[in-house]
């Protein structure tokens, strides 16, 4: 299966975050260089953070425990992606000079929508396919 491989995990995570937020940020945004950015950005931070998600679920031996099954809860990953927003929109802020209000609010709103289809993705997965 395809999440039998850590780096296929890592690039169908980062290809359905580039997918949705390249989509949200042309609706918000309406002018295509953003999506560019969005890309770039995503290219930066998503694949670190898949990776430690990787590493840390392979240790504690979590791996075929879907995030919100009651099982367990990983408050890292909010953490990891508290970060996440933070750095995205310190990058959204250096390349388009957008306020940084503006830039967090962005970040969040593109990083919450791709990490909720994320989720349902995963549990499309592991409910109906695996």
């Amino acid at each position: 299966m395809i999440f039998d491989q850590p780096y296929l995990v890592i690039l169908c995570a980062l290809a359905l975050t580039i997918v949705v937020e390249g989509i949200a940020i042309l609706i918000i945004k309406r002018k295509k260089e953003y999506l560019g950015y969005s890309v770039l950005v995503n290219l930066i931070t998503n694949p670190v953070v898949n990776l430690i998600i990787l590493i840390v679920n392979s240790i504690w031996g979590i791996w075929n425990i879907w995030f919100f099954s009651g099982d367990y809860i990983s408050p890292y990953i909010i953490v990891l992606e508290v970060i996440v927003v933070l750095v995205e929109a310190r990058c959204y802020r250096g390349m388009t000079g957008m306020a940084m209000k503006k830039a967090l609010g962005m970040s969040l709103v593109l990083n919450a929508l791709s990490f909720f289809v994320g989720i349902a993705a995963e549990y499309i997965y592991w409910e109906f396919i695996w």
